[in-house]
């Protein structure tokens, strides 16, 4: 069985894709759904016996700041590391100097 069933080869790819986007979309529902699950727990709506209002705008408020902070992060921190950015641009910067070194032999 092993040896008719084989895992196919994968092939390459630049990014994720629209995986990428159902991450991202999954991320923010996770965090929705756990801070109202927080919210909703005896021991959080223990802190808030006055008011319901206030538990709702506190667990809304927390659910906001986590979602910023996601997104700041998201912003801050880059896709691809400054040193392969570089080794990228060098690269070519070098192949398109080759080509324009080929280019004005030919001529």
């Amino acid at each position: 069985m092993c040896k008719v069933f084989k895992r196919p080869f994968s092939e390459p790819a630049a990014n994720i894709g629209v995986w990428q986007l159902a991450f991202e979309a999954m991320s923010v529902i996770a965090v929705v759904t756990n801070c109202a699950l927080i919210g909703m727990s005896p021991q959080v709506k223990s802190y808030f016996p006055e008011s319901e209002t206030q538990l709702i705008l506190w667990v809304v408020g927390f659910e906001h700041f986590l979602l910023a902070s996601k997104f700041i992060l998201t912003f801050v921190i880059p896709d691809v590391p400054k040193h392969i950015q570089i080794k990228l641009s060098r690269l070519e910067f070098e192949s398109l100097e080759a080509l324009k070194k080929r280019v004005s032999l030919t001529d």
